[in-house]
């Protein structure tokens, strides 16, 4: 077996040469001897190489350690030094920057109170067998001594034993009672063992306590377990923990007081020497106690704090208060008399109110003011945000920078409640916020630090959040140290609340951006004054998608209100106000009415048109509706006041212009339009006005139909239903406004001195043709309540009677597209006596075709070839029984949205359709037989006579039995081709037959009423 062998390693340098004369041997520590290249007999060491190479290996062990230790510092910086993952969203952040704080906190808070009481408990048992002893030496001092009868005896016995007799002045010793200096030291000493027996079950107890918060947070998500724990330590806030925890050295306290004063009684009656020693002794230490506290409680930089400070503090501090509102409750808020004094008492209790806690006071309530606040705009605010506390608590015990930030940017999606204490966190963000900007040469420009951007936006953000809630609004500490006129390096969200972060001390001349949402918000919270108004209205200009963000409308409304009533905390404190836009836009409009006729000091009323301009913005966007009645009836109260200026006036109608369509009125509103009846009659003169004025003002009768319509304005509403030129939006708007007021009028129509006005000027003719214009569900029930109510009236009667045709297209069009039929059925029912209980006998795809048949049969009928009046409208009968012959095979069809090929009922074939072909018939045979016919209408109504046989049998043949597709393509494309054929061929017959017509009509000087070719739907 081979010996040991020597291996030497050569030390190398960095570059990997060897060091000359330098080698390290490997040392076997169990035998300390050197291994050689080649195999030797093992040599001898001499002691002093021992020596040296247990030196060596010494000193290369510590080598090895401050490596390993190095190493773990340098991993444990790389660590640090990567780059963490971004949160999901703000909350995931907040509760991982409150994870470690938390942690930190709770180790902390464990090991002091752990330590606390470990140091409690020992001193409770130490002391506690000091004070047994000395209860032990001194109890049988508290009992009669027996031995004084015995020992008096024996001397009785004694004495006469000596002299063989007893004196009779000598008698037996009684015991005498126990010392009442004994009983009181003794008392003492129980109450001191008592007290530190009490303290000893407490800390005992206080171990348990601290074991129960430390099992918060042990499952769920990082933000339940986060909850949990800032639940418990709200409870030890709650539950005056930090308080209770104070008694515990101060019952030991106590317990040594007594037991020094109980040791200086009793040894008072041992021996005054030594009784004065231990008095003196005892006293110096009250002494020096007494002046530690005091010194506690004076300064807040005294190192000797101790458990009866902190009682003190807050005994004092409630004292404080306490009188504080006693003394405003006695005197008023408007007290003067004592203001000198006051500020005087106000600075010395200071003192004592800034003294922070052991336990963060986050969460305190101040007293209420017996100032007057302002009234509430909003309803009930939503409930708190459970993640209140925590946020709080992070921000009072943090001074890390990244956690101050992540908990602002949580302060600004919380929901706060009002009149907190919130000056702690206050103080917190305000500093982090200044250490975001640094003055550079001139100290009153500040530059944002690179980097610091949205650390300071979120940190001022949460500032002027805190403020806006929090109960003491005196001695608001400031987050700049620099003029906010002048910053540089920020982005605009920052640039726009450092700049406006006071309003009265803003300068437009530094200007760099335009105010923001935020901006909006925090202005409302410092009561502005009306003469800043204009700053935030020159310098609000959004656009693009903030234009559709409903927020920011009313962050807008609420912040321009707010220079003109301030706002009362309560509604500061919601946050999103989208749901109370209208609220707050009645309020402004209130607001601006007052101001603008105020006897002094009036709004200038370009200010008021400047408002309503920025207002409008949003409208543009299709974000403001002025469909919604709650907005127009606070617009037309606001026009209603005759001293508001008219400017004013047209910019508030320009608001709640309603482009294009029908105008529902609004229900119930008591508004005098007098100013309205005003205007018109001075646009009417020239007609050719302001269009868009004249739209505004008929808009608003309209809206506000509480009192019937002036007849003072009839002409100006029938030159509108009837332009000359429809050439822009403006005169469409006005021919529908004026049709909708011409409908609401029926008592126009019942009066007898307008009727002979209303017939000449074809009024409801016009209405025809409007509507069929502009056709629509909302005009067509306002045209059918207009008939409905007339159709008793002899005039109107005859002048319905003689607009079949287009009455009978109406119809058709209403029902087709089911819209209500029954004004339709009753008006007809009295002009041409249309069954309405065989109407219901059919389903409702078909009962527009069965009406409209039933009322062309009975004008077929009733037609008289005779009258010129009748052979005059000849051609506009055809061709209003072809367009409505025609869907009763290729009809609308309302689940496929256009016209489809239709398959009409056997009873239809079988009874409407034979009815309108036989009338059709017989009129055509009336017409070619009749002898009476004039001979220059003969040639007209010969060609009128065939196409009517011809209408009449392609009714009782292909309409009726349906398409001959023998030698067609089976499709549904190619059958509604045949059936456009089939009526465009009746066109073209029909044109030329309405030449015919015309030219007769010119002939006898005969005028057509209504337009022959009128749409069908």
């Amino acid at each position: 077996m081979a010996g040991p062998t020597n291996q030497v390693r050569v030390r190398r340098s960095r570059s990997g040469s060897p060091l000359p004369h330098v080698a390290i041997p490997d040392m076997k520590e169990e035998t300390g001897a050197i291994d050689s290249e080649e195999p030797a007999k093992q040599a001898p060491v001499l002691p002093e190489e021992k020596a040296t190479l247990s030196e060596i290996l010494s000193v290369l062990k510590n080598l090895l350690t401050s490596n390993a230790d190095q190493s773990d510092k340098l991993h444990t910086a790389v660590e640090a030094l990567k780059q963490k993952p971004e949160a999901l969203d703000i909350k995931t952040a907040f509760w991982n920057a409150y994870k470690p704080l938390a942690d930190e906190f709770d180790k902390e808070f464990k090991d002091k109170y752990g330590t606390n009481l470990d140091t409690s408990l020992i001193f409770a048992g130490l002391f506690s067998a000091v004070s047994s002893a000395f209860i032990i030496q001194i109890q049988p001092q508290l009992q009669p001594d027996p031995n004084v009868i015995t020992q008096g005896l024996l001397l009785l016995h004694l004495v006469h034993n000596i002299t063989g007799s007893v004196p009779p002045g000598i008698n037996v010793p009684v015991p005498t009672g126990v010392d009442s200096r004994v009983v009181i030291a003794q008392s003492f000493l129980y109450f001191s063992l008592f007290s530190t027996l009490l303290a000893a079950l407490l800390a005992v107890l206080a171990k348990q306590w601290l074991l129960h918060y430390d099992s918060a947070g042990e499952r769920g998500s990082i933000e339940h377990r986060g909850l949990e724990r800032q639940r418990k330590v709200d409870g030890l806030q709650r539950w005056k923990f930090d308080f209770v925890m104070q008694i515990f050295p101060l019952l030991l306290q106590t317990s040594l007081l007594l037991f020094a004063a109980a040791l200086s009684i009793y040894l008072w009656t041992v021996n005054n020497v030594i009784a004065g020693i231990s008095i003196g002794l005892t006293s110096l230490g009250v002494i020096l106690y007494i002046l530690m506290v005091l010194s506690a409680v004076i300064s807040r930089d005294s190192p000797y704090q101790t458990s009866l400070t902190a009682i003190l503090i807050s005994i004092i501090s409630y004292t404080a208060t306490f009188s504080k509102s006693k003394q405003d409750l006695k005197h008023g808020d408007d007290s003067s008399s004592n203001w000198s004094s006051d500020i005087q008492h106000r600075k010395f209790w200071q003192k004592f109110k800034d003294l922070p806690p052991l336990l963060p006071r986050f969460n305190s309530e101040k007293s209420k003011s017996a100032t007057p606040k302002p009234t509430p705009m909003f309803g009930e605010l939503p409930p708190p945000s459970k993640e209140i506390q925590a946020v709080l608590w992070a921000l009072e015990t943090s001074t890390d920078p990244r956690v101050v930030e992540a908990a602002a940017v949580m302060v600004l999606s919380l929901q706060w409640p009002i009149d907190l204490e919130l000056q702690p966190a206050m103080r917190r963000l305000a500093d982090v916020c200044k250490s975001c900007f640094t003055s550079g040469k001139y100290s009153h420009i500040g530059i944002v630090r690179e980097g610091m951007d949205a650390r300071a936006t979120s940190c001022l953000k949460a500032f002027r959040v805190l403020e806006m809630m929090s109960s003491n609004s005196e001695d608001i500490v400031n987050p700049f140290i620099f003029d906010q006129n002048f910053i540089r390096g920020g982005g605009d969200e920052l640039t726009s609340l450092v700049q406006f972060f006071k309003i009265s001390e803003f300068n437009p001349r530094w200007a760099q951006n335009n105010v923001t949402q935020w901006t909006l918000r925090f202005i409302s919270g410092q009561h502005p004054q009306e003469s800043d108004l204009e700053k935030v209205l020159d310098h609000f200009n959004p656009n693009g998608e903030l234009l559709k963000d409903s927020s920011l409308l009313a962050d807008f409304l609420f912040c321009i209100n707010s220079f003109f009533s301030h706002p009362a905390r309560h509604d500061l404190a919601l946050m999103d106000k989208r749901n109370y836009d209208l609220n707050i836009m009645e309020k402004l409009l209130d607001n601006l009415a007052k101001h603008l006729t105020a006897v002094t000091d009036p709004l200038d009323p370009q200010i008021a048109q400047k408002i309503f301009k920025k207002i409008g913005l949003f409208k543009h966007s299709g974000l403001l509706d002025p469909n919604l009645s709650q907005w127009r009836t606070a617009a037309y109260k606001f026009c209603a006041n005759p001293e508001q200026p008219w400017d004013v006036k047209a910019s508030m109608m320009e608001l709640v212009r309603i482009p294009t369509g029908y105008i529902r009125p609004v229900r119930h509103i008591a508004v005098d339009v007098a100013w309205v009846y005003t205007k018109l009659e001075e646009l009417q003169r020239p007609l050719t006005g302001d269009s868009e004025l004249l739209c505004d003002l008929l808009q608003t009768l309209c809206c506000v139909q509480s009192v019937p319509l002036k007849s003072t304005i009839a002409n100006t509403l029938i030159s509108a239903i009837s332009p000359v030129q429809h050439d822009n939006n403006n005169t469409r708007r006005m021919q529908q406004l004026a049709f909708q007021l011409i409908c609401s009028a029926v008592h126009w129509f019942e009066d007898n001195e307008l009727q002979p006005v209303l017939r000449e000027q074809l009024v409801l003719e016009k209405l025809h043709n409007a509507l069929m214009d502009f056709f629509g569900y909302e005009y067509v029930t306002e045209y059918l309540k207009l008939f409905e109510q007339i159709s008793n009236i002899p005039l109107w009667q005859n002048v319905m009677r003689q607009n079949r045709p287009g009455w009978l297209q109406l119809m058709y069009s209403t029902m087709a597209k089911r819209y209500p039929s029954d004004a339709f059925l009753l008006v007809s029912a009295q002009l041409w006596g249309i069954d309405e209980i065989e109407r219901h006998e059919y389903s409702w795809q078909e009962q527009p075709l069965v009406l409209a048949f039933t009322a062309l049969t009975n004008i077929w009928n009733q037609f008289i070839s005779t009258d010129l009046q009748e052979c005059h409208q000849i051609a506009t009968i055809i061709r209003c029984t072809v367009s409505m012959a025609s869907p009763s095979r290729a009809g609308y069809s309302p689940w496929k949205d256009g016209i489809c090929v239709i398959q009409p009922s056997q009873d239809l074939k079988d009874k409407i359709m034979p009815r309108l072909s036989n009338a059709l018939t017989t009129a055509a045979r009336e017409i070619a037989d009749n002898p009476n016919v004039a001979q220059e209408m003969k040639a007209t109504m010969s060609c009128a006579a065939d196409i009517m046989l011809k209408v009449a049998s392609t009714i009782t043949g292909e309409l009726t039995h349906g398409w001959d597709q023998q030698h067609e393509a089976n499709s549904e494309e190619a059958e509604l081709w045949y059936w456009e054929n089939l009526r465009m061929g009746f066109d073209a017959q029909l044109s030329a037959l309405e030449e015919l017509v015309e030219k007769m009509g010119e002939e006898h000087g005969l005028k057509t009423t209504v337009d022959p070719a009128m749409p069908v739907e």
